[in-house]
């Protein structure tokens, strides 16, 4: 079943799944299964997750943060099969999320904060993890994982960045961070434990990272 688009209203909000809340940090600690989402577990629950329809009603404030503007951002979510975790949060205008998920306790944490900025994360299979965040404008992540127990994190400041993520197998490791603007990252892996690591700063660098 896939969740209906919204946009959210001109503040900072969580995104608030079934009974999955995410406090919406600027820059939040990349771990699996940390603080940020707390998921209770339901061994009824066997199709997919459905976004409440008072969800994004809810806001949370964090201690002296700024507060940050939102307009005309857009979220779409799709979960299909068990024990997903998926949060995030979005600043700024005109900025698109697309998440979808299939299958076992796959992980989705998304943040933006800026103008422009666009995520998308396809993950299929069981205990995948997709963390970004985005700074700016422009930027562009596109992540997409199939197997078992794989991490893609990527980080993006300034504007016109690219970066994209391609897994298949199992326990590969993807880390890219960019810096500045109109740099370009990929990385595809597959088989079996994989790792790459990629940072770039400063303007017009490309990038390409392939193991099998």
């Amino acid at each position: 079943m896939t969740a209906p688009r919204y946009c959210l209203s001109p503040v900072i909000q969580p995104i608030v799944l079934s009974r999955a809340i995410v406090v919406p940090f600027r820059h939040p600690a990349w771990r699996r299964r940390n603080n940020i989402v707390s998921l209770e577990k339901d061994n009824k629950m066997t199709k997919s997750y459905t976004i409440k329809t008072a969800a994004l009603a809810v806001l949370i404030v964090i201690g002296a943060a700024s507060t940050s503007f939102a307009d005309s951002n857009r979220v779409s979510i799709t979960q299909l099969g068990n024990g997903h975790s998926i949060g995030g949060s979005q600043g700024g205008w005109d900025n698109r999320l697309s998440v979808y998920q299939r299958g076992l306790g796959n992980l989705s944490i998304q943040t933006q904060d800026g103008r422009r900025n666009s995520v998308s994360v396809n993950q299929s299979g069981r205990l995948n993890d997709a963390i970004t965040g985005q700074i700016g404008r422009k930027n562009k992540t596109v992540i997409g994982q199939q197997g078992r127990r794989n991490t893609a994190t990527t980080t993006q400041s300034g504007r016109c960045n690219i970066a994209g993520v391609a897994q298949f197998g199992r326990n590969h490791s993807a880390n890219v961070s960019q810096s500045g603007r109109c740099n370009a990252i990929g990385v595809i892996q597959t088989g079996k434990g994989n790792t790459a690591t990629a940072r770039q700063s400063g303007r017009g660098n490309v990038a390409v990272i392939v193991q099998d």
